[in-house]
């Protein structure tokens, strides 16, 4: 069975405080997590970089057109060499 959650475009601050917390919860029962097209940008992909170090079983993420730069690309990089989940994830578009 696959679970999907797909985030609505909120806020350009939307992945802190109570989402952060409610997002921590997804990601222990999630598969699939869409948060493509949110301007996360470097504290949000952090915060993502987190999420996937703890108790993720994401198999699927979609970042795409998240205003992404190279501090919160690397802080997602960092997580991606300890998850062991992830098999699929779309970058495309990071800083647009």
């Amino acid at each position: 069975r696959i679970i999907v959650y797909q985030a609505a475009t909120q806020s350009k601050h939307w992945l802190g405080g109570k989402w952060l917390n409610i997002l921590d919860i997804l990601v222990a029962m999630l598969f699939v997590l869409d948060l493509s097209h949110n301007k996360i940008g470097d504290s949000g992909a952090r915060a993502v970089g987190k999420l996937l170090n703890g108790r993720c079983i994401l198999t699927t993420l979609n970042l795409c057109d998240n205003k992404i730069r190279s501090n919160g690309a690397a802080a997602i990089g960092h997580a991606l060499g300890k998850n062991t989940t992830l098999s699929y994830i779309n970058l495309s578009w990071l800083n647009r």
